[in-house]
């Protein structure tokens, strides 16, 4: 029979533990000080990018919307969220139910905390009016409220540095980590959307959160881990609703590899799959609780919003790929995925190409700068990937049930969200495959994690043998 978690370890896993318990505290206390300079310093990197970063319109509008912050914890005014008075322009009524929510309160909180007030705020963008009328009439946040809104955003980015190498420690040990949190920190496209005053940085930090807290769970599998698994995952569905897809597929992953770890692996009673079964609901409901708490606009009438926000969504996606034109073919997805996630060059503006002329100066100064990233790009597909998901099969293969479970999941994510990112991304927006270009980031820090270890073992090895 195949190990359960709860069994004795593993051969592999005996000798890595009495490798850790015959590490010096002295050793043990270093390699964490490292850790800890490690996840500081890329933190770093991307906040003091921050004032860098190209101006895009959109950040007019996500900062326009921190009036709602104003709204319910300064001037306590419910009635702005009843949207179905009539009373709420279609607009804000638009932005109160389709934007997501985080960002609205964070950065807020942030302008708040920075000395500025209500009166201050910008309008949002008209992209039908060209810069200099935007200016103007008052669509543009002057510089420090932009920067320190834009700073909301980056705090929670940098939040998945050290979720992302909690992630790398636990799929395959610190090689991993610090690589995946190396091509995380420096990837232009995460750089660029996440230190922008737009709901992407918070959708990265609470993604990485989520996976790290399923990890979580499928080591304790209690109520804590419960909690933390759907506190997270409600805050990534409350900063975007794309969120939906990495904790729809972690909990699957959860109950897929539970329900093979009981029926064939044979690792783990039938009693404990109904006790995590029920820890997963819990995760549910304090998920949807959380979403709930971040939209009043929403607590009139949670079940019927629902479809309101559908058609409100499937009009927007319909009226931009119009527009703009959409994908026809799946030729087209894939080589739209191939140019955003893959190559993943900054896309500083989607649409207009009176941008280059706007911010044409901005651009040239930070592709000039330190603090653009680099991207891994055709080395990551050639080489870190493959070699991770080999890692990842040889993990769902392994003897250790938890190991199984931990690539499993990993797994799901990775794979779910890059088929899920091409599957429903109606036009090459490259702000719509942050979430691929995240998890790809976990794969290629595997890859390359894996390959440092081999080479290290090759070295060695031909070191005892005297090749070296």
């Amino acid at each position: 029979m195949a190990n359960s978690i709860l069994d004795v370890p593993s051969a592999e896993k005996r000798r890595d533990l009495a490798s850790a318990s015959a590490a010096s505290p002295q050793t043990v206390s270093r390699l964490w000080l490292i850790d800890l300079v490690w996840i500081s310093a890329l933190i770093a990197y991307i906040l003091l990018g921050v004032p860098y970063t190209p101006f895009h319109g959109d950040e007019s509008t996500l900062v326009y919307n921190t009036h709602d912050y104003a709204a319910q914890f300064i001037r306590r005014d419910p009635n702005v969220f009843d949207i179905g008075s009539g009373a709420v322009n279609p607009m804000d009524a638009d932005l109160m139910l389709l934007d997501g929510r985080v960002h609205k309160y964070l950065g807020g909180l942030f302008w708040h905390l920075g000395g500025y007030s209500e009166t201050e705020l910008n309008q949002p963008w008209l992209w039908g009016a060209d810069m200099a009328f935007n200016r103007e009439n008052g669509h543009v946040p002057d510089d420090g409220l932009l920067s320190v809104t834009r700073l909301a955003s980056a705090v929670l980015m940098a939040v998945g540095v050290p979720a992302l190498f909690g992630i790398g420690l636990r799929l395959d040990g610190r090689f991993t980590a610090y690589a995946a949190t190396l091509l995380y920190a420096l990837a232009p496209a995460l750089l660029l959307n996440g230190r922008r005053s737009m709901m992407e940085g918070s959708l990265m930090g609470f993604t990485l959160l989520t996976v790290l807290a399923a990890l979580v769970f499928v080591r304790r599998r209690d109520v804590g881990s419960a909690a933390l698994l759907g506190l997270s995952g409600g805050m990534a569905l409350a900063s975007k609703h794309t969120g939906l897809m990495p904790f729809g597929l972690v909990v699957g992953g959860i109950g897929l590899g539970l329900l093979a770890e009981v029926f064939i692996q044979k690792a783990l009673p039938v009693r404990s799959l109904w006790r995590s079964a029920a820890l997963l609901i819990i995760s549910g409901l304090i998920a949807a609780g959380v979403f709930l708490a971040f939209n009043p606009a929403w607590w009139s009438d949670p079940l019927g919003t629902i479809g309101e926000v559908a058609v409100r969504r499937t009009a927007l996606l319909e009226n931009q790929t119009a527009f703009f034109g959409g994908y026809s073919g799946w030729g087209e997805r894939l080589q739209g995925f191939y140019r955003q996630a893959v190559i993943s060059v900054p896309q500083y503006y989607e649409a207009s190409p009176d941008w280059q002329a706007y911010i044409g100066d901005q651009i040239a100064a930070y592709e000039a700068s330190l603090w653009k990233g680099l991207s891994a790009g055709i080395v990551a597909l050639v080489v870190l990937w493959p070699r991770g998901l080999w890692a990842l099969w040889q993990g769902i293969g392994s003897e250790n049930a938890e190991q199984r479970l931990v690539h499993w999941i990993a797994a799901v994510w990775i794979v779910g969200i890059c088929a899920t990112v091409v599957l429903v991304t109606p036009l090459e927006w490259q702000r719509y495959y942050l979430p691929a270009i995240t998890a790809l980031c976990l794969l290629g820090g595997l890859g390359a994690g894996k390959l440092i270890k081999q080479s290290l073992t090759y070295i060695r090895q031909s070191r005892q043998s005297g090749t070296v």
